[in-house]
């Protein structure tokens, strides 16, 4: 829009009342507890038969 306006193309920019009326988000990251590096195996094996569960391949975990 600024480079329509310095152009002469609009006047005015409509993106900025829009961005007015638009309440403010605050950012919250979610994060996790670190994994202890024994746990790295099981964790990674945990990973590994959720997706191929949602792929629907068997596997040799019980559910």
């Amino acid at each position: 829009m600024k480079y329509a306006m310095g152009r002469g193309l609009r006047e005015s920019d409509p993106t900025a009342a829009a961005l007015a009326a638009m309440p403010k988000l605050r950012h919250r990251p979610n994060h996790e507890r670190a994994l202890h590096h024994s746990d790295l195996p099981y964790a990674l094996k945990m990973v590994r038969v959720k997706l191929l569960r949602e792929l629907d391949i068997p596997t040799s975990v019980p559910a």
